[in-house]
């Protein structure tokens, strides 16, 4: 079945495809617990399953902590999935800022066990990092 959508939209997150860089880009717009949260990230792991061996970009600016059912779902189920679809490159866009109000440090931690992981302050550093390998 071919994958006809190449976005995804909601309040929580967008989620898209860029095939002159080989990634898919997934952007925090607020924050999200349960389906709210779990959708983008399955769209994201389709995405990247359909478009095998793509790096991911992660735009965590708009942090937000979530709970401990999410991200026990996303580093047992989403990280294998997503190192499982060929990507072997994730990029973290994060904020400069000393903020106990997110899972951040945990998500890279996390990341790097299955990734090359790079964390980056903009979109275009990230689309720069893709080619430091």
């Amino acid at each position: 079945m071919l994958l006809q959508i190449d976005n995804y939209v909601s309040d929580y997150a967008t989620v898209e495809y860029f095939a002159n860089y080989n990634v898919a880009f997934m952007s925090w717009r607020g924050e999200a617990h349960s389906e709210d949260y779990r959708k983008p990230l399955e769209f994201a792991m389709r995405l990247l399953n359909f478009n095998r061996g793509s790096s991911f970009i992660l735009d965590m600016t708009h942090c937000f902590y979530e709970s401990p059912d999410d991200l026990q779902w996303t580093f047992e189920t989403v990280l294998p999935a997503i190192f499982r679809s060929g990507c072997d490159r994730f990029i973290f866009i994060t904020k400069d800022i000393n903020d106990l109000n997110n899972n951040n440090d945990l998500w890279i931690e996390h990341a790097k066990r299955f990734f090359r992981v790079n964390v980056v302050h903009s979109f275009d550093y990230a689309i720069g990092a893709l080619s430091d390998y």
